[in-house]
């Protein structure tokens, strides 16, 4: 069965099937597709963040970093900017999904946190989204379509400067490499 997949912001999932072409429901949906061969990655990186937004452009700028090196199948870099929703498809067709952004926790300006899911849900108050969807709710959803990601693993970088501008403050540009080659490391641990 061909199935195809319209993901919109509304944070509704549109499936049809060109065979019969008519509106499948959501538990369809997911009955299809855990029986397809669902994964495309073993690691998916996604860099969050505005770049308009001084130090919120982190997560991006990391993962401008790390597109510049070469990864070995399985593994994917995505600058998803604030739109994570929009990478829904990838993200519940990954077995791991690594994000990195700004995050505000309380800690010192360059202060870098390395937060499983769980210690995420400990945190509520500091993982909010000014991107819309929060990465935890689309992670949700994924799951609900698929089953992916199993592994979810953050590191985020408190913000000095949230004003607007595009350049990140000295305390950030100077952690930018550190946390990028740390992301490299995580990667090959995980494979």
């Amino acid at each position: 069965m061909n199935v195809n997949y319209i993901f919109q912001p509304s944070n509704v999932l549109y499936a049809f099937t060109k065979k019969k072409g008519r509106d499948l429901n959501f538990s369809t949906t997911n009955r299809i597709l855990n029986n397809m061969e669902i994964l495309s990655y073993q690691i998916l990186v996604l860099g969050l963040g505005n770049l308009l937004m001084s130090d919120d452009g982190f997560g991006v700028l990391a993962a401008q970093m790390l597109l510049q090196r070469e990864w070995p199948p399985g593994v994917a870099v995505r600058d998803t900017g604030t739109a994570a929703l929009y990478f829904l498809e990838e993200i519940s067709r990954s077995c791991n999904v690594i994000a990195v952004d700004a995050l505000r926790a309380g800690g010192a300006p360059g202060t870098v946190y390395r937060l499983s899911e769980a210690d995420l849900w400990q945190l509520p108050d500091c993982w909010r989204s000014a991107h819309g969807f929060t990465l935890l709710e689309v992670v949700a959803l994924a799951r609900r379509i698929s089953g992916y990601p199993t592994g979810l693993l953050i590191y985020g970088v408190e913000p000095g400067d949230l004003s607007f501008g595009n350049k990140l403050s000295p305390v950030l540009k100077k952690k930018l490499p550190q946390v990028v080659g740390q992301l490299a490391v995580e990667i090959g641990r995980m494979l």
